[in-house]
């Protein structure tokens, strides 16, 4: 329940880039100190995709208020980080 209201906090949280109000996005990382058994990878990205259900297809246009509404997120499984990952995921995290 702590998540949820820090994360609602942000989404009203308006910052100031270049003397402008602005909303910016949120990114989620989600590290776990259980591991999910349907996922062996330690650490993946959760990204959005439009998707058109009538016609069957992804969308290759956003939308700024749905931008606004979702957000993309990492998931990283601690207990399945191994020394051959620690590296990669360094890098990773580097350049979230």
């Amino acid at each position: 329940m702590r998540f949820r209201n820090y994360l609602a906090e942000q989404y009203k949280k308006e910052d100031k880039i270049n003397n402008e109000n602005a909303i910016l996005p949120i990114t989620t990382i989600y590290i776990l100190g259980f591991t999910l058994p349907e996922i062996e990878t330690p650490c993946i990205k959760v990204e959005r995709n439009y998707k058109d259900l009538i016609n069957k297809t992804i969308l290759l246009k956003k939308s700024e208020f749905v931008e606004k509404l979702t957000h993309d997120s990492f998931v990283v499984q601690v207990e399945r980080i191994t020394d051959r990952y620690q590296n990669k995921i360094r890098q990773i995290i580097k350049r979230i």
